[in-house]
């Protein structure tokens, strides 16, 4: 529904980076709702997801994502 949605409000326009975009707002969902999951413990998350916490923690910072009640906390540079 929601890529129906997506190509409906083109209006015949061309899509423009369409796999970036999904990819990108899976993976802000993904980092969000494990994170969520864990309480914001951040080393947890990373093992669940299967990456690094160095990697979870650059993702974080280019995602922008809030970490109301964080455990670790970051300095994005």
């Amino acid at each position: 529904a929601v890529l129906t949605d997506y190509f409906a409000q083109l209006a015949g326009a061309a899509p423009d980076q369409l796999y970036q975009q999904m990819m990108t707002q899976v993976d802000q969902t993904l980092l969000a709702c494990t994170l969520s999951y864990t309480d914001g413990h951040q080393s947890q998350a990373a093992d669940i997801l299967g990456i690094s916490r160095t990697t979870l923690r650059k993702k974080i910072c280019r995602y922008q994502l809030d970490l109301t009640t964080p455990k670790e906390t970051i300095t994005c540079n």
